[in-house]
């Protein structure tokens, strides 16, 4: 396979129908569509339009674009992972930062992070998914087998989550603890929902999402496996 090294500031699209190696920082004021992408030791890739490759996304630093990220194969980067629009890919996303979307995140493996994974849109695995902060997604979520994260948050903007859970508490019968929860920050909501764990956990109602977001909110931590 052809390769090409690119480094510095390149205006306009990349369309290469090879591998990119990215040495050092690139910012493309375009559209990066390849074959393979790696970025090497101390490189960045920074794209205002969308990054697309055919096969797999390497980087030791972190990867952003300013539209969508979509590949067949795995994302690795030791780096944040950062999008305006979704990342999809048939592979594992794995990432030493944060993962970051504007729309959704999609995978055919796993999904994996060190920080934070964050999402405006649904969230949908292929394999497990694995945060070492927060989950944020919008209602969906879907994993194959296993999720491990610390707080599972529905929705990105805080205001509808608590709306959310506001609505959910009353409709199940837990009317003073909706009304607990209408101020504070996430310190102060957890302190008030762990006397209600064992009532909230013997609720039929939740769905299997709802259920694993809430011993969230009362363990701190999430760290579920489907059984076979």
């Amino acid at each position: 396979m052809e390769k090409k090294v690119l480094t510095g500031k390149i205006e306009g699209d990349i369309d290469f129908d090879g591998e990119i190696i990215i040495q050092g920082h690139c910012e493309v004021t375009g559209n990066v569509c390849c074959r393979s992408l790696k970025i090497g030791v101390g490189g960045s890739i920074s794209s205002v339009g969308p990054i697309s490759s055919v096969g797999p996304i390497f980087s030791v630093g972190p990867i952003f674009s300013g539209d969508y990220i979509s590949n067949v194969g795995p994302i690795f980067s030791g780096g944040d992972i950062s999008s305006v629009g979704p990342i999809s890919n048939g592979g594992p996303i794995s990432s030493g930062g944060d993962i970051s979307s504007g729309g959704d995140i999609s995978s055919g493996g796993d999904i994996s992070s060190v920080g934070p994974i964050s999402s405006v849109g649904p969230i949908s695995s292929g394999g497990d998914i694995s945060s070492g902060g927060d989950i944020f997604f919008s209602y969906h979520l879907r994993f194959k087998i296993g999720i491990k994260a610390k707080l599972l948050r529905i929705c990105n903007e805080r205001n509808f989550e608590r709306d959310f859970w506001i609505e959910k508490l009353k409709l199940y019968g837990f009317e003073e603890l909706a009304h607990k929860i209408e101020a504070g920050c996430v310190a102060k909501i957890r302190d008030q929902i762990k006397p209600w764990a064992k009532k909230l956990r013997a609720c039929k109602y939740w769905t299997e999402t709802e259920r694993l977001a809430v011993d969230s909110w009362i363990d701190g931590e999430v760290n579920y496996r489907r059984r076979k």
